[in-house]
């Protein structure tokens, strides 16, 4: 493993001088991100922070390709607001590369920032991009895919697929448990297979999860 402890430390101290200059996504898509994009515009600009572009975007597609961009073109820190499929539809582009990132949590669950301690209040998660600590956190791979804290097969992504983005900026969490009722009642098993160190076990299942977080 490479020692990144001075070049995180170089990063810091960039954000805690002023002179770091940052680009700003934000998925309006987001269960709130639409509602606060000049309110997080306003707060950064009171801030250490240096925002040199900012882009809302309500086109997943279109997200990914910009932060890749942002990467590619040198930024140093890019700062990503959404939820937990905003950020693991991102993280390929920051895996392994010199780039710091950073969260505001404007999504449905924000099981990702909850994990590592930011704040769901705008404010406050605002003050963690300034002072907070800049860390290496681990990521999951499949087939070539990074993804965040976690990912899944069966219902609770048979779930997801289902909610509707107005039901979720609507009931926030629990609109993850009506459709998830709905979706129960009808969901068939399947059959699994998990290999592990050669030891290969099988069984039903409505749900596989690969986890890394709380």
């Amino acid at each position: 493993m490479i020692d990144r402890s001075l070049e995180k430390t170089a990063l810091q101290k960039e954000i805690n001088s002023g002179h770091c200059h940052a680009a700003l996504v934000i998925n309006t898509r987001s269960r709130r991100a639409a509602a606060c994009y000049l309110a997080v515009k306003s707060l950064l600009a009171k801030s250490k922070i240096k925002v040199n572009a900012a882009f809302p975007i309500d086109d997943p597609a279109k997200l990914i390709d910009t932060a890749g961009e942002l990467v590619a073109q040198g930024y140093k820190f890019v700062i990503v607001g959404g939820g937990d499929g905003t950020i693991s539809s991102v993280v390929d582009h920051f895996a392994y590369a010199r780039v710091l990132f950073g969260v505001l949590p404007l999504g449905t669950a924000n099981s990702f920032a909850r994990t590592l301690g930011i704040p769901l209040n705008l404010g406050d998660a605002i003050d963690v991009l300034v002072n907070g600590k800049v860390a290496d956190v681990d990521l999951g791979k499949i087939n070539e895919d990074y993804f965040a804290n976690g990912s899944s097969m069966g219902l609770p992504a048979a779930v997801g697929r289902a909610t509707p983005h107005k039901l979720k900026r609507w009931l926030g969490r629990y609109a993850y448990a009506l459709v998830g009722a709905k979706e129960f009642i009808r969901y068939q098993s399947f059959r699994c297979v998990v290999t592990i160190d050669d030891r290969e076990t099988s069984f039903e299942a409505l749900d596989v999860r690969i986890a890394s977080g709380s």
